[in-house]
């Protein structure tokens, strides 16, 4: 159902499950049998789960971006990856109002700056997408 799809919840975890069972997973998992302690590890495994995101939306993008867009989707994903691990040492799993506003200003900034280099055709703003999303 399209409109399931559109809901981010659903989107974002259309996405989540491959990234965690082919990155997160065996990365966290795999790491500690050689010496890595487990915060590393699970850091690691973070890492490697937004890069498979980075991948995945490079490669899907291919065909209709340019380089400079195409290295500022892959900054993206890299950049919240770390961003996410940085929140985790610093907050751990608090809740803070604080924590939310820092997260929202760290995704306007770096979606702004990704959005600048995607070269968005003239119009495509303008296409009415809750529309489209509840059809």
């Amino acid at each position: 159902n399209l409109h399931r799809i559109c809901r981010s919840e659903t989107w974002h975890n259309v996405f989540a499950s491959p990234c965690t069972s082919l990155a997160y997973r065996p990365i966290r998992y795999t790491l500690p049998a050689y010496g890595v302690p487990i915060p590393i590890a699970r850091s690691l495994g973070v890492l490697g789960a937004f890069g498979l995101m980075a991948i995945f939306h490079v490669y899907a993008l291919s065909p209709i971006m340019g380089t400079a867009g195409l290295q500022r989707i892959g900054m993206f994903f890299f950049l919240n990856g770390l961003a996410t691990v940085a929140e985790a040492l610093v907050w751990g799993h608090r809740r803070h109002w604080v924590k939310t506003v820092l997260a929202w200003a760290f995704q306007v900034v770096t979606a702004s700056w990704t959005a600048e280099a995607a070269r968005i055709p003239n119009g495509l703003s303008r296409i009415p997408w809750r529309e489209l999303c509840n059809a």
